[in-house]
């Protein structure tokens, strides 16, 4: 893997490098970390970094290993996993202070940490402990890096659609089959979208605002798996003709059928999805995470049934895709200095001690993870908000998940895509115009950074 970093981020390195040198440590390399007590016979102590807010699951993750493991307590420090608060976790990283875990959310970052040298290969400990990837999570779930492995996945992330499903029943429609079309969801958004102004209710609604990945990235994903922005000989693909379809079908939505919540009212306004949801402003939502809040009648009100499908597919006839797969990816920092007590809460957090997150509709990869269990603490006491048939559909499916093996230039094409996408959108910008413009611009970057 080509190791190109910015001048600043290799500033940032190089110094932390130095500064571990001259406080004379080694970087205690895999096979030679210390113990669980340090020389003094004291407590280790173990700081993680996590994205999830601690009332979310980790607070009770925390408390449950600290009992168990009086010599080892741990310490969650939370990060908001937005561009701040990853440059605040990488900060933390290349310092080689205050991190011994860290749980990362993207492949994207997770692969230029690798590349940074912040980042403990993680072969020596499974090795040692013949901990079974193939049986814990599956083999093929878990990407090799330059001969090594780097994290164990936590979270098994199905990409999938809310539907109201109350609102079906009202204008006659059947829950659509798992392996409905993008297609499917545009007619049946534009079914569900009823009235005017204020009162208006939209079929569907995409969180273009604060997401990583753009709706029409996700639609490329589920038809070539994740390296959609490239062809076989590294330029980019947006000669390809799956792109067209993907911002005729948007184009559509947005702007002909208006059955999709407006890409400048999200993006300006940025509305909770989950809130417009309960509030019957959507119909349908992106993303099966926002169970946790449709099922906290405290904050989030409402009496309707919600059914869960996974994110459609673009064609029926072709191989799809639901994502990247995998998440919650436990490292450990290259400069812990307690990176034997941090493979045993790895081990465990990744096993047996995941559940407290299940009950906020985190989905567990380890595969002795009784589905009808996630079923049950998903949904917790109000079994009777959701149409469970289709939940357990859903955890149970058989979903081909995809690793990206192409970056060339991949944060500069989200930017792109976004700019140009608003342009079409918001713009009346033809998607011929719109797709020459991305081709010629895209390959462009790409050249830029081979």
């Amino acid at each position: 893997m080509k190791k190109r970093l910015g001048l600043v981020l290799l500033s940032v390195l190089v110094m932390a490098m130095l500064t571990t040198a001259c406080s004379g440590s080694n970087g205690n390399d895999s096979g030679n970390a210390t113990t669980n007590k340090n020389n003094n016979g004291e407590v280790v102590r173990l700081k993680i970094w996590g994205g999830t807010p601690e009332e979310n699951g980790p607070k009770q993750v925390v408390e449950n290993w600290n009992a168990q493991n009086p010599n080892i307590q741990v310490e969650y420090v939370r990060f908001v996993n937005d561009d701040a608060g990853n440059t605040k976790l990488d900060t933390a990283l290349y310092s080689g202070k205050d991190v011994d875990i860290f749980i990362g959310y993207t492949p994207t970052l997770r692969n230029k940490r690798i590349d940074a040298g912040v980042v403990e290969p993680l072969d020596a400990y499974i090795n040692g402990d013949s901990f079974d990837l193939d049986k814990n999570f599956g083999s093929d779930n878990i990407e090799v890096i330059d001969d090594h492995i780097y994290y164990i996945p936590a979270q098994k992330a199905i990409d999938g659609i809310l539907i109201n499903k109350t609102m079906l029943d009202e204008i006659g429609e059947p829950l659509p089959s798992a392996d409905w079309t993008w297609g499917d969801l545009a007619d049946l958004s534009k079914k569900l979208t009823t009235g005017e102004g204020a009162n208006k209710r939209y079929g569907f609604m995409f969180d273009y605002a604060t997401t990583t990945i753009s709706f029409e990235q996700y639609m490329a994903m589920s038809e070539v798996g994740a390296d959609y922005y490239y062809n076989a000989d590294g330029s980019s693909s947006f000669d390809q003709s799956y792109w067209k379809e993907i911002y005729a079908l948007h184009q559509r939505m947005q702007n002909v059928d208006g059955s999709v919540y407006p890409y400048g009212d999200v993006v300006t306004a940025k509305p909770s999805l989950a809130q417009e949801f309960v509030n019957e402003k959507a119909a349908m939502i992106f993303g099966s995470f926002h169970i946790r809040s449709v099922k906290d009648l405290e904050n989030y009100p409402h009496d309707f049934v919600t059914a869960v499908l996974p994110i459609p597919t673009l064609n029926k006839d072709t191989k799809s895709y639901n994502g990247f797969g995998m998440q919650d990816f436990l490292s450990i920092s290259k400069n812990s200095q307690n990176k034997d007590a941090a493979w045993e809460f790895i081990k465990w957090y990744s096993t047996e001690g995941y559940s407290p997150m299940v009950d906020f509709g985190r989905v567990p990869s380890w595969k002795d993870y009784d589905v009808t269990k996630i079923v049950e603490q998903t949904v917790g006491e109000n079994a009777h908000l959701f149409d469970i048939d289709s939940m357990k559909a859903f955890y149970s499916g058989n979903y081909n998940f995809s690793f990206p093996k192409n970056n060339t230039a991949r944060s500069e094409l989200d930017k792109l895509i976004k700019e140009e996408t608003e342009q079409l959108i918001l713009n009346d910008k033809s998607i011929d115009d719109t797709l020459a413009s991305l081709k010629e611009r895209a390959d462009k970057l790409i050249g830029e950074r081979k």
